[in-house]
């Protein structure tokens, strides 16, 4: 709360770039689970371009913690907090809803 701006942005980019990292390993490890299940978007030239943005992210990520290994700690730590609190939020008791019927919602309107 207290450090220069510098600081914080590179807080930021630290969460960020780990952020974005996680989402497009998502999309690997989804690919793999899945691999029946309909694409209604196509990542150009798979798996070549999600591999190499991974390998560029890490390296940035890598340089930041290096370079700036507080700020790196602390945006660490702040995206597990939020995935601490992200899995002790969830209701698992409770049923999920069902999808609105398409059709349903068009004849009303």
């Amino acid at each position: 709360m207290t450090s220069t701006f510098g600081a914080i942005l590179v807080y930021i980019e630290f969460s960020l770039l780990l952020c974005s990292f996680l989402t497009v390993l998502g999309l690997i490890v989804l690919r793999f689970r899945e691999p029946n299940l309909t694409r209604p978007y196509r990542v150009w030239l798979y798996p070549i371009t999600p591999l190499v943005f991974l390998l560029m992210t890490f390296f940035m990520m890598i340089f930041v913690l290096r370079d700036k290994p507080t700020e790196s700690i602390l945006g660490l730590l702040t995206v597990f907090a939020g995935l601490i609190v992200y899995f002790f939020s969830r209701n698992t008791d409770s049923p999920r809803p069902e999808p609105a019927d398409k059709g349903a919602l068009g004849s009303e309107h």
